[in-house]
């Protein structure tokens, strides 16, 4: 080979590399800007300018977990159009992540295409705790001032959103699939917010109601009170007098169900069941108020026919253990590889995680 041609070679192996020195992304609220890492370098309001993460912090947008190490982006490259890799370090395994950006308007959807063959985890905005921030919303997984607020969500219910005490993130981990699946972010001055979140509820494609999620604080339905009732059917005109004469809106039933797993209808409080319960409702309903019945979707309880049952295939895991010995019938203990989750000391209490455990498919409590 002529030096001429080798020349020619080194160009072309050159321009193939698309490393990127920046990225910034925009959308109707806000920009979003990546180093050449692949780290989260600044997140700004359009309207004032105001920095939400920066802080002289850089913070992750995906990193990895592999079998006893963590594998960070050592740069970033294009993958065509609103699509980008975070290369991994080389001395960590290597290997990519791919993902790609979609604008709703007033946020991203961000979907994760591709990850390395023997990756566990995927870790995906890890966003230090702003010094601003002074209201920390666990169930909407957003960090808020008076002023703007940063919102990130998974699209998968399964998917593990947490608010540590220095940052937030999302996480995935096996079996559950590590691509495919979607996150939402929503950062922004407070007043364009709630519309930022009934895009990102439309953009996930989930259920919606008018009185609850994103659309909660403008329901009138909301403002009224309502009242607790461990109603027996034969009893509704009696707690609807009483709610009327309270002052309350709904009549909220509670310990309607036969046992917490599968919600059937607590045949003592309601002998016919549907037939029973809609007649109650429609009670509530004729005397102008609202009818509400409560779940504990997080528990099992051991009368459940989930327990010593094997189609149990649509529960959610809190989390997964690998057994490090065989567990008998008999057995009082369970031993497992790793350190066991710290919800596990909770038992059957109010708002129970880990309360059941499944092994294949059978659940014992």
């Amino acid at each position: 080979m002529n030096m001429k041609s080798a020349s020619v070679f080194a160009a072309v192996t050159l321009a193939a590399m698309p490393v990127v020195a920046e990225v910034s992304l925009t959308n109707d609220i806000a920009v979003m800007t990546f180093d050449k890492v692949g780290r989260i370098s600044s997140l700004r309001e359009r309207d004032t300018g105001r920095e939400l993460v920066a802080n002289g912090k850089f913070h992750q947008f995906v990193f990895i977990g592999r079998p006893k190490r963590l594998a960070y982006p050592v740069r970033m490259e294009t993958r065509g159009p609103d699509r980008w890799a975070w290369v991994l370090n080389p001395d960590k395994g290597g290997g990519e992540v791919v993902c790609s950006f979609k604008s709703f308007g007033k946020g991203w959807t961000v979907t994760c295409e591709e990850v390395p063959p023997d990756a566990e985890r995927i870790y995906m905005f890890e966003i230090g705790i702003p010094q601003w921030c002074k209201y920390r919303g666990y169930c909407a997984h957003m960090l808020s001032d008076d002023d703007s607020g940063i919102c990130t969500r998974s699209y998968d219910v399964s998917v593990a959103m947490r608010i540590h005490s220095a940052y937030m993130r999302i996480d995935v981990e096996k079996p559950h699939p590590l691509t495919g699946w979607k996150v939402g972010l929503v950062a922004g001055a407070r007043k364009h917010l709630v519309e930022a979140l009934r895009q990102m509820t439309r953009e996930a494609g989930v259920p919606t109601t008018v009185n609850g999620g994103a659309w909660s604080l403008g329901s009138e339905a909301n403002r009224g009170s309502y009242v607790f009732a461990d109603l027996w059917s034969f009893q509704t005109d009696d707690w609807v007098d009483f709610a009327l004469r309270g002052g309350f809106s709904t009549i909220h039933l509670h310990s309607w169900w036969r046992s917490l797993g599968h919600y059937r209808y607590n045949k003592a409080l309601f002998p016919e069941g549907a037939v029973s319960w809609s007649n109650t409702v429609a009670k509530i309903h004729a005397a102008g108020l609202k009818a509400g019945f409560h779940t504990l979707t997080g528990c099992i309880r051991a009368t459940d026919d989930w327990v010593a049952s094997e189609d149990c295939t649509n529960l959610l895991d809190r989390c997964t253990h690998v057994l490090s010995r065989p567990f008998a019938p008999e057995d009082k203990v369970l031993y497992v590889d790793d350190k066991p989750d710290n919800m596990h000391h909770t038992f059957l209490a109010y708002g129970s995680y880990g309360n059941a455990i499944r092994s294949g498919r059978a659940v014992s409590q």
